[in-house]
């Protein structure tokens, strides 16, 4: 088993959550799609909102202001409201101190609370893809899911070791 290289304890808290429920936000096609959707949907009620000043009602384009209103407050709601209800929902899980260590081949991550206790104990080269920030690493264990890694956490030289260890283990899928 050998000695971990480094050791962290820390909790999930909101601010750290938010920056995940952000980054994951932020992956691939989603940051186009919503950036897309933003754009078309305030565009379009531009546009409808001159129209009523220039000609007048229309219920076509009524209709069509309703879909983009509803389109703007659907991703309104899943960028400020949706991180804090599913926070709220998984909080005692969240905010269960995790007990973090990392060694060469692998790493664990330990919790314990009243309502929840488990040990997890994963090879590097079984997540799905890594990405470093810079104040976090998540480490996710499917498309999905991941492991939430404060850098606050770690001293430099844990930092440096764990990025050369995600390079070397999984390649193209750890991001930085």
């Amino acid at each position: 088993m050998g000695e971990p290289f480094a050791a962290a304890e820390f909790v999930i808290d909101y601010a750290l959550y938010l920056k995940f429920h952000k980054f994951q936000l932020q992956k691939g096609a989603s940051k186009r799609f919503y950036l897309l959707a933003t754009i078309i949907g305030a565009i379009g009620l531009l546009l409808g909102i001159l129209f009523f000043l220039f000609f007048g009602f229309d219920k076509d384009i009524v209709g069509l202001m309703a879909i983009l209103i509803v389109v703007l407050a659907l991703i309104l709601y899943i960028r400020i409201y949706l991180p804090r209800l599913q926070y709220k929902h998984f909080k005692k899980l969240l905010e269960a101190p995790q007990k973090l260590q990392l060694f060469a081949g692998y790493f664990t991550v330990e919790s314990e609370s009243p309502q929840f206790s488990g040990k997890t104990s994963m090879k590097y080269e079984a997540l799905y893809e890594a990405y470093e920030t810079d104040e976090m690493f998540y480490m996710y264990i499917s498309k999905y899911q991941a492991h939430l890694l404060p850098k606050a956490a770690l001293g430099e030289e844990a930092v440096q070791e764990l990025h050369s260890i995600l390079h070397a283990s999984l390649g193209y899928n750890f991001k930085f």
